[in-house]
């Protein structure tokens, strides 16, 4: 039960006076009164001739009577007429003029005698405890003024303990009496709590939020602490989104008790504040759901943490908003909503647009942007329905470095929109298609001593054969609509930018021969799934047959024309483009110029008859498949399986030494509860010996791993957080190795 206590009456003169109405001589706040020669504004005072303490035992303390004599010649500007419990009734004429100065004054003089101050609270106990309780028609415009005065109060005389004793649990009391907002006093929650029980309504996120902060068994994880804005806001969603309006907790048999004590003298055995509530902030139920959905926000706002640990005053980068959970990143403000709007701006509406590299390594504010950096602002694009190619997420290079020039900055880069999301993970059908895109544009590309001017027409001619490569592939590989968007933009990016293909011819011939089989057979199904092919398919499909090398391999003993590239020689291709023309002389390539723009990689005396072909005829020697035929999966299946291939790419893209092929990771034991591929890099850590490594030094770790390097970086840190408390690794480049705690995980 709320109840107030009172102390014994004072001992002064007092006028008895008949019991008055709630309402009396009280002056609401903004009020003012002329007394004694002095002006006395801002209201919430007693003025009058009448008024019965709340007990009706004796005068009102606070009570300004005006018929009592005030002596302004000598102000007791130090309080000798004070007693302990005062009453302006029993003051002497001088007390009266110095308490009636101080509060014209504005009761803000800090060295005032502490009794004035007593007095002027003995005011507002009087109308809260007393008049509001028993009516409380005004009290939710009243008790707010209220409580901001005796916080006003609190912070002037602050050094005063003993008025700190009496004021700050009043503030308490004042802050559960108020309007349902959030407040930071715990009984005002704990009251707020109860009562939302007691009525059987659920509770806001605002008040959930309040509820968890406010248990005395909560202890806050570090994100909760270091970004209590961003768990705050997380919380209440993520509240919300679960639990719709609220929890609707069921009360217990444990009642909530406050027990205040005027310090009026007004008051002895007041009747209860408040009717009892349920008290429901330690219930069980409810206790595990906001600790639960606490942790998960907390995990969710780690790598954040960990970022504005390090860097503080980097909350609106593009690295730190990418950490953010999406309910969280705004796309209109800072780092994120730049390149939001940058983005937008440069597509336009359009499927695809290339820019140049060097706007967008702009928007990461700095003119070397590392892997990491590049990997935030096209995660930031992708919630915006924007992707990038080349993606590093997907092997692809760092744009500025390396895209068209050795100048940082430099190059051209695609943007393309993902109305369903861009796909951040390449499949193995994305990755060969990417593949033979690349093989195509190695077959097609000028050598490096070619003497031929640029032909227009012969760029314009390959430029439509590689779309229409493209566009088979969609649909032969059975890509999802974001991996079309992608595979798209990619061709765009790889039409147009000066990409070291060389490296890729050479590489090609490390692939195995069945393997080179299988990408031959596969281009032959899918180039004539639709019955036909034109001139400019034909040769593109030649030189990829003539790159891979498979007239040049010894062919098996006993099989003598069975390399599919010998089938030439003996099947003339079957093509669909001027149905009258007659057929055309292909000229045969000169000696150790394969590649070049004029010549084809063509057998001596070839002919390219061009007329109608009838399905099922013969490309290269082998039946053109059907479309149904080409999807049913029989090269496809056997391209995809090939894992030897899809490396080219990521070696191709990424600029470096080409990596041996990635094998599956061993099985090995967990550690620290993390699976496999963690457990093997956080060991292969161990094996290293040294306190750091270089960027490059981690990356190859977690690549042998199979691991996204800042991924992997996240997950054993949060291992390692709820191991030991601390993160294993620390930094960008280097990294820094925490050798002990590394120790005590592996134990």
């Amino acid at each position: 039960m709320y109840r107030a206590r009172g102390r014994h009456a004072s001992s002064g003169q007092a006028k008895t006076a008949s019991p008055a109405s709630p309402e009396g001589p009280w002056l609401p706040a903004g009020s003012g009164i002329h007394l004694a020669g002095l002006n006395i504004i801002g209201g919430l005072l007693y003025v009058g001739s009448e008024l019965p303490s709340a007990s009706g035992m004796s005068v009102e303390p606070s009570l300004i009577d005006p018929e009592l004599p005030v002596d302004m010649t000598q102000p007791d500007w130090d309080g000798q007429g004070l007693d302990r419990w005062p009453s302006y009734a029993a003051l002497p004429p001088a007390s009266r003029a110095a308490y009636l100065s101080w509060l014209a004054d504005g009761r803000c003089y800090s060295r005032t005698p502490l009794g004035y101050v007593f007095l002027y609270f003995y005011g507002l106990e009087r109308r809260v405890l007393h008049d509001l309780h028993v009516d409380r028609s005004t009290a939710q415009e009243e008790l707010p003024v209220i409580l901001e005065e005796v916080r006003r109060l609190l912070g002037v005389y602050s050094r005063h303990d003993a008025f700190q004793r009496h004021a700050a649990p009043f503030a308490e009391l004042l802050a559960t009496l108020c309007a349902p907002e959030v407040t930071g006093a715990p009984f005002a929650l704990r009251a707020r709590l109860g009562e939302l029980a007691a009525r059987g309504e659920p509770v806001p996120a605002e008040w959930a939020l309040a509820w968890l902060r406010g248990h005395p068994a909560y202890r806050p994880g570090a994100p909760a602490t270091r970004c209590a804005a961003e768990f705050g806001a997380l919380f209440q969603r993520r509240y919300t989104a679960r639990h719709g309006e609220g929890l609707v907790v069921r009360p217990g048999s444990k009642e909530l008790a406050f027990e205040y004590r005027p310090a009026s003298s007004g008051f002895a055995g007041a009747p209860p504040v408040l009717p009892g509530v349920p008290d429901v902030l330690t219930l069980a139920a409810p206790t595990r759901q906001l600790f639960a959905l606490a942790e998960e926000c907390c995990s969710e706002l780690e790598a954040y943490s960990r970022f504005l640990g390090r860097l503080p005053g980097a909350r609106q980068s593009v690295r730190a908003q990418a950490l953010l959970p999406a309910e969280l990143l705004d796309l209109g403000s800072g780092g994120a909503g730049r390149a939001v709007r940058w983005a937008l701006g440069r597509l336009a509406g359009q499927e695809t647009a290339l820019v140049p590299a060097e706007e967008f390594v702009a928007l990461l504010s700095t003119p070397t942007p590392a892997r990491k950096d590049v990997i935030a602002l096209a995660q930031i694009l992708g919630r915006a329905r924007v992707g990038i190619e080349p993606d590093p997420r997907l092997g692809g290079p760092v744009p500025g470095a390396g895209l068209g020039g050795p100048v940082p900055g430099t190059g051209v880069m695609a943007l393309f929109a993902a109305p369903d999301g861009p796909t951040a993970a390449a499949s193995e059908a994305y990755r060969a298609a990417t593949v033979l895109l690349h093989l195509a544009a190695v077959a097609s590309a000028p050598g490096e001593d070619a003497l031929e001017p640029p032909d227009p027409a012969a760029d314009q001619a390959r430029q439509v054969a590689y779309r229409r490569l493209s566009e088979h592939l969609e649909r032969a590989l059975s890509l999802t609509p974001g991996e079309r968007a992608r595979l798209r933009a990619h061709l765009e990016w790889l039409l147009a930018a000066e990409v070291p293909l060389a490296r890729l011819a050479a590489r090609v011939q490390e692939i195995d021969r069945a393997e080179r089989g299988h990408v031959a057979e596969f281009l032959r199904d899918v180039a004539g799934a639709n019955g036909h092919l034109t001139p400019d398919e034909a040769e593109l499909l030649t030189r990829i047959h003539w790159l891979l090398g498979l007239d040049r391999d010894p062919e098996p003993a006993g099989r003598t024309g069975s390399s599919p590239y010998t089938a030439v020689r003996h099947a003339p291709i079957q093509l669909a483009y001027f149905p009258h023309a007659p057929a055309q002389p292909v000229p045969p390539p000169r000696a150790g110029m394969p590649y070049t723009s004029g010549d084809m990689p063509y057998p001596s005396g070839f002919h390219m008859p061009v007329r109608q072909v009838v399905p099922g005829a013969p490309v290269f020697g082998v039946p053109v498949l059907s479309a149904p035929a080409v999807s049913n999966g029989r090269a496809v299946a056997r391209l995809v399986e090939t894992a030897r291939v899809g490396t080219l790419l990521d070696s191709l893209l990424a600029g470096g030494e080409r990596l041996p092929p990635a094998a599956p990771p061993p099985p090995v034991p967990p550690v620290a509860g993390l699976d496999s591929r963690h457990s093997g890099l956080v060991r292969a850590l161990a094996a290293v010996d040294q306190p750091q490594l270089t960027r490059g030094q981690f990356e190859m770790l977690a690549d042998a791993w199979n691991l996204l390097p800042e991924g992997a970086i996240d997950r054993v840190n949060e291992a390692a957080y709820e191991s030991a408390g601390d993160p294993l690794l620390d930094g960008d480049d280097p990294i820094l190795v925490d050798r002990l705690l590394l120790g005590e995980m592996l134990k």
